[in-house]
């Protein structure tokens, strides 16, 4: 979907990679909490992160969850990944693999 989306004339200057560490994109660690540094350190990743390929620039991350999002392990980890992805300025948009409709929520004019 994304590289469909990607494709088209509006979209042509971004792109994206899969499974992006958390690690590679803060410059300074003083502002993350220790709780924070170690989520990243421990190999905390992007399901995807769009990036502009002129400057490479980050512009948008997306999380896909599933069914495991529930737990209350996993609430605390999108918890970590939230407030990092916020004090960096980074938008985020998650969404649920349960047939959600994902094409048309992102991208209304480019999903049949």
């Amino acid at each position: 979907m994304l590289t469909k989306v990607l494709g088209g004339e509006e979209f042509r200057h971004l792109a994206f990679v899969r499974e992006y560490p958390l690690l590679m994109l803060p410059k300074d660690f003083s502002g993350f909490t220790q709780a924070e540094r170690q989520f990243m350190e421990h190999n905390a990743r992007l399901d995807f992160l769009v990036y502009d390929k002129i400057d490479k620039h980050p512009v948008a991350a997306i999380e896909v969850d599933g069914s495991a999002h529930g737990t209350d392990v996993q609430k605390r980890r999108d918890g970590l990944k939230n407030a990092i992805l916020e004090k960096l300025g980074l938008p985020l948009k998650r969404f649920a693999t349960r047939n959600s409709g994902e094409c048309q929520v992102i991208f209304r004019r480019f999903c049949s």
